[in-house]
């Protein structure tokens, strides 16, 4: 299987109370426990089993040079983080079988949380999946952790920072996965798009998530589908302060494990694991 991973960095712009007080130009530059956030993104991604070829959504010159532990192609970001993907997909080599996006702001990342998700789309029927937790899990162990939650049957999810696509079945129909992306604070705005039997259903959470995401298949043009990621800290990306300062607790916990442990672990040592 020939993957990619594409991180997606964005744009520069909404980012003033996160990057206050430094030099910083770019958010994916911020370091978090550290370490740049892309860079701590990056350092996971390419440990993964599947030996991805590594890519960034960037239009920053510092981005584009930075100094990786492997050489990674630069591909233009857009306007969008779904035009980004849609424009990366473009750009990908013809042998491209997959192509996994990941947001850059998200040190929490683990390499663990990468190979789950890539075996899981694997092993679905999907052309289009995406990374959830759900909520209960998140408040089980990070209760102070401020989520955006799409409330469906069973329970509510947030979105993953994960998404896997395959490049030969997309459609590249992108008009509703913008819509999508626009209601990305108030997730239940996008049911509206949806044929009328779906937003009765969405809104009243008569379905799960897997099958409320399986109803935009017509207006995405493929199979779309969820994986639940077993990890809280999964959903947990740096958008604001508070954020940080929640990601740096929970990093300055992993090195005290790997330290008391004695084991020489990687920054993917996650706090809580799935049993």
């Amino acid at each position: 299987m020939n993957l990619k991973i594409v991180i997606l960095t964005g744009g520069r712009e909404g980012h003033q109370r996160l990057l206050g007080g430094t030099n910083i130009r770019h958010k994916a530059l911020l370091p978090v426990g550290g370490k740049p956030m892309v860079i701590s993104v990056f350092d996971e991604s390419v440990c993964s089993e599947y030996k991805p070829e590594m890519f960034i959504s960037t239009n920053d010159p510092d981005i584009e040079n930075m100094d990786t532990s492997v050489s990674f192609t630069a591909i233009p970001s857009e306007n969008s983080a779904v035009q980004s993907l849609v424009g990366s997909l473009a750009r990908l080599p013809e042998d491209t079988d997959w192509a996994l996006f990941i947001s850059a702001d998200h040190p929490l990342l683990t390499t663990e949380m990468v190979d789950y998700f890539v075996t899981e789309v694997l092993n679905s029927d999907c052309d289009l999946c995406v990374a959830v937790v759900g909520k209960k899990l998140v408040q089980q162990h990070y209760p102070d952790s401020k989520r955006t939650y799409l409330p469906v049957k069973g329970d509510a999810f947030s979105g993953a920072n994960m998404y896997m696509v395959n490049k030969k079945a997309f459609s590249g129909r992108s008009a509703y996965l913008e819509t999508i992306d626009r209601n990305r604070k108030a997730h239940w705005k996008s049911i509206f798009g949806l044929d009328f039997k779906s937003i009765v259903q969405g809104l009243l959470r008569m379905l799960t998530i897997q099958e409320l995401i399986a109803r935009a298949n017509p207006l995405v043009g493929c199979r779309c589908g969820a994986v639940e990621m077993p990890w809280p800290e999964a959903c947990m990306d740096v958008d604001k302060p508070s954020d940080k300062v929640i990601a740096e607790a929970i990093l300055e916990k992993r090195k005290q494990a790997a330290s008391t442990s004695g084991i020489a672990t990687s920054a993917s040592q996650a706090i809580w694991m799935p049993s």
